[in-house]
């Protein structure tokens, strides 16, 4: 990674192709010979790449490679949401959700935010991981806002679990279990990202869960994150209620997606 540093503008623009057109190639296959992991060449290419774009903000843009995994997510392809994953690890600072420790968890249930900040610092040092740098941090929120993907990725991301499950040529329930449970993490990772960022989205609950096809828990999980959206959550509700044919009532729904973390820990 220091080598780079020796590297003109124009290889650190061949490096970003290389990169493309190694995602892109079908001449290496993505799986293991087991067929049931991801291949070590391309979690190693997504640690590299996600390094390098923190090391040298300053002169690479990550808006070419988000515009990659936005292009495969709305192809149904599943596997390259890792290296999102490891963009959000090494710029933002953001460990995957199954990866946090049982401390973080508490302090996130019953703890202010100045003190999860201070919990989640020391958690990068127990890791190893590099202290999140501010330009790059910059960087990648004003190339998701260049490419306007900050909602786009984020409903596609939601949609991808349901890609694993029913659209992805894969056989192995291991594998789609996996798949499955990635795509949830970097859904959960990605809206961790766009909270602590600040976004605003002026998009009506009824939009995400109606045009996107999103289901309800995943709409209102969005929605509790972004304050900003709205919508008539009553009849939202309903809706839900009759076309699931939950046996819960209607008021159960309400009061359970009214309720915080701090309010259903013990």
């Amino acid at each position: 990674i220091e080598a780079f540093r020796f590297l003109t503008p124009l290889s650190f623009d061949i490096f970003i192709l290389g990169v493309l057109r190694a995602l892109g190639s079908h001449e290496r296959d993505r799986l293991k010979e087991d067929g049931t992991n991801i291949a070590s060449w391309l979690q190693n290419l997504a640690q590299f790449s996600a390094a390098i774009f923190r090391k040298y903000p300053q002169i690479l843009d990550p808006a070419p490679l988000l515009r990659y995994i936005f292009s495969q997510l709305l192809d149904d392809n599943c596997l390259d949401v890792l290296i999102l994953q490891e963009i959000l690890t090494q710029i933002a600072g953001l460990e995957r959700p199954e990866n946090l420790s049982e401390l973080i968890l508490e302090v996130s249930a019953t703890g202010g935010p100045i003190l999860l900040q201070e919990i989640k610092a020391a958690n990068l040092k127990t890791l190893n991981l590099q202290v999140p740098s501010k330009r790059a941090q910059n960087r990648l929120k004003s190339a998701l806002e260049t490419e306007n993907l900050p909602f786009n990725l984020l409903i596609a991301l939601a949609q991808a679990s349901d890609a694993a499950i029913y659209r992805m040529d894969y056989s192995h329930l291991k594998l789609v279990s996996t798949l499955t449970d990635t795509c949830n993490s970097a859904f959960l990772q990605y809206l961790e990202y766009l909270k602590e960022e600040k976004f605003v989205f002026d998009v009506s609950i009824e939009t995400v869960v109606k045009v996107f096809k999103l289901e309800l828990p995943i709409s209102l999980l969005i929605a509790k994150t972004f304050k900003s959206m709205t919508g008539n959550f009553s009849d939202l509700f309903k809706f839900y209620h009759q076309k699931q044919n939950l046996f819960v009532p209607e008021t159960f729904l309400k009061t359970f997606w009214s309720l915080n973390l701090a309010d259903i820990s013990v």
